[in-house]
């Protein structure tokens, strides 16, 4: 089994909201794009952490644009 961190390991939403992250867009401005809490917001950066093997959103992120298929 490949245990490689990888961007097909994230769900739609998680894919959407690091993308938007990407862009520059903040936690807030996030959350206030799709329509839901700082705290959900959150939640999905830690799953995204988790399952790509980093420790914050700068490595998340830095993570994505490596890995994007």
């Amino acid at each position: 089994m490949n245990s490689k961190p990888s961007v097909e390991s994230l769900t739609q939403r998680e894919l959407e909201i690091l993308s938007y992250s990407a862009q520059g867009i903040t936690t807030k401005g996030v959350a206030d794009l799709l329509g839901i809490s700082y705290q959900t917001t959150r939640t999905h950066h830690k799953n995204i952490y988790k399952k790509l093997g980093v420790n914050s959103l700068i490595e998340a992120v830095a993570a994505y644009k490596r890995l994007e298929p």
